[in-house]
Parts: C-alpha cells; structure tokens; sequence
C-alpha cells in the first residue's frame, strides 16, 4: 500500500509540474509568435527590426527555460519513484546514440566528433538499466561538453564500466565534487547546474557510481551494475523501445549546446 501511495505521489507531482510548466511556456511562447508576425508588418521600420531581434532572443531563452524545467521536473521526481530496471544490451544502446548524434551534429553544421569504442570481447555488454535514464545522461553530458568547446567527445566502454571524455576545458573542482558526493557550491546553485545534478540522480536510479576527475580535459567513469538476470534466450533491450523520445531529448541538448557556443 506505501509503494502504491508513494506511485501516486511521483504521478501526481509529476503531471503538476509538466502540466503548469508546459502551459506557462506555451502561453508565452504563442505571445512571442504574434508579437514577431506583426514586426513583418513594416520591414523597413529600423525599430520593428530591432523589436524583432529581441523577440528572436527571447525565444532562445524561452527554449532554454523549457530545458531547465525538463530537468527540474526529473531530477525532483527521481527519487520517489524506483525505477524499473530491465536487463539491456548497453553497448548498442548507447552506439544507436552516438550514431544519431554525430549525424544530428553534422545536419546542424558542427564538426565535433562523438565516437564509441569499445574493450575487446564487450561488443556486447549485458547489464541492469532503462535506456531512458541512459539518454539523459549521454544527453547532458554532450551538452556540457559542446558549451565547453569540446570537438572530440569519447565513450570507452568495459566490461564494468563506462568512460566518458571530452577535449573541453576541462571539469571544475565543485563540478566534480557534485558528481561524485552530491555536494552543490554556492557558485553551481547561482548558476543552476541542473544538467549535472540530472547525470548523478539517472546514474543513482540504475546504481550507478560515478567518479568523476577535476582539471583539463573532462573524465568521467561509470561503475555498471552487473546483469542480475539469467539471460539464456531472453531478449535484451536497446533503445529502440524509446527511440523516438530518446533522439528529441538529444537532438535539444545537442542544439542547447551550439546555441550557447554562438
């Protein structure tokens, strides 16, 4: 009966936050639009166009500020819910990823590289997870990586592990730290940090344990949780489950990312 009550609590909260979220920004956003079609009205006018500048910015920050609500609403409903881990194939879950992304990139104009290798013999790595938790993670973590300059962004993947690296400007002390005990400095609550504190919950969620090392050039490695099942003839899951909501979530990180570059 608690588990039931406590199902309902993360549904309703949930439902709430998108549901109150998703009208503010919609209300918003179908302002800008009409605002923006009447400064076509007079092209000429040298202050319509500056207005439409404006309105153009503000629909960037609007965008963002969707993003930010996405993972406010998720980090604060992880915890009340258990997750459903299921036995999946993650090394081409997360080749189907990259694969998307470094296509995505190239359709939007980049040129960084994402690339996955992977140990001898782990071609195929069996493990305990929800593919949905593992694009929020590669999702943030790409999007950091692109803000930070990177152009070669890696995933190695182990038999036990998962490691992450970007030729960027390298991970901050306080980043790191909040990666790795949940401790939050006062200049990563000024600027919110709600991508990196998204990447330790999804990793907590699948039990995960994330050490992460500060200075130039950001690494990070992931502790899997082994494959509890026995596999024999069953079939493991890849992305392609969520495929669809998997890639939306990538390609707007990917695009949050580049827009804070330019």
């Amino acid at each position: 009966m608690q588990s039931q009550d406590k199902q309902d609590t993360f549904l309703a909260l949930r439902g709430g936050l998108q549901g109150r979220m998703s009208l503010s920004f919609d209300l918003l956003e179908n302002t800008l639009e009409v605002l923006q079609n009447r400064t076509t009205d007079e092209p000429g006018s040298q202050s319509l166009q500056e207005m439409g500048e404006l309105l153009d910015a503000a629909r960037q920050e609007l965008q963002d500020l969707r993003r930010l609500s996405r993972h406010t609403v998720h980090a604060a409903c992880l915890g009340l819910t258990e997750p459903e881990l299921y036995p999946m194939e993650l090394a081409g879950t997360l080749r189907e990823m990259c694969d998307f992304c470094s296509r995505d990139l190239q359709e939007l104009g980049s040129d960084i590289e994402i690339k996955l290798t992977c140990e001898p013999g782990v071609q195929i790595l069996p493990t305990m997870g929800d593919a949905r938790l593992v694009a929020r993670i590669t999702g943030n973590l790409l999007s950091n990586a692109i803000e930070a300059g990177a152009k070669q962004i890696r995933l190695h993947l182990f038999a036990d592990k998962l490691v992450y690296s970007d030729d960027g400007c390298g991970m901050p002390q306080d980043a790191a730290e909040l990666l790795n005990n949940g401790v939050s400095a006062a200049r990563l609550e000024q600027c919110g940090a709600t991508g990196l504190w998204e990447v330790r919950r999804c990793a907590e969620a699948m039990g995960w344990r994330i050490r992460a090392s500060a200075g130039q050039n950001t690494r990070l490695e992931c502790i899997l949780l082994p494959c509890t099942v026995e596999i024999g003839s069953l079939m493991l899951e890849s992305d392609a489950l969520y495929a669809g909501r998997s890639r939306e979530l990538l390609h707007g990180e990917l695009v949050h990312g580049l827009r804070a570059v330019q």
